[in-house]
């Protein structure tokens, strides 16, 4: 059972004169930061730490065919960019141990962090409302670009290449 949050984003009518909510609110500011339990006990995965690299941070469940087909795209991101400064942290947002996000990962072929989110991250960051969703952090700790939903490789590339 997850938090929920497996439900479609809905945004807001372009009509409005709403100060943006929600993950939007979050657009050029600082990213909020976290200290999760890593798949790889006693490993801890903490945000500040990727301070000075190029973040994709991407919220998922274990259980979503969207966030499993958009896996290996970020495996091959982290495998591709790593070298230059890019990092990819995955954030697992339904009630699994540390045991079970490590088997996924082993099974998914994962190489880059995973750690086990929950409610309170889910909140500090927008009050994620589907999965997967992805935001994309700079250098200096910015939120520069928000993904909600599945993306693909070329386009994850061309958004992480424009903040290097």
């Amino acid at each position: 059972m997850g938090l929920g949050l497996a439900t479609p984003h809905l945004v807001p009518s372009a009509d409005r004169q709403e100060a943006p909510s929600g993950i939007e609110a979050l657009r050029n500011r600082q990213a909020p930061d976290f200290t999760l339990p890593g798949s790889q006990p006693p490993d801890a995965v903490t945000l500040a730490a990727y301070r000075g690299k190029v973040v994709l941070l991407n919220f998922f469940e274990t259980g979503c065919p969207h966030c499993h087909e958009e896996i290996p795209a970020l495996v091959k991101l982290h495998r591709d960019l790593r070298a230059d400064g890019v990092e990819v942290i995955g954030v697992a947002l339904d009630p699994v141990g540390t045991k079970e996000l490590g088997r996924l990962a082993k099974e998914l072929g994962v190489s880059y962090p995973m750690a086990l989110g929950n409610e309170g991250v889910a909140e500090r960051y927008g009050g994620i409302e589907g999965v997967p969703t992805s935001f994309l952090i700079d250098r200096k700790g910015r939120i520069v670009d928000i993904f909600p939903g599945a993306v693909g490789y070329t386009t994850l590339e061309t958004a992480v290449r424009s903040v290097k």
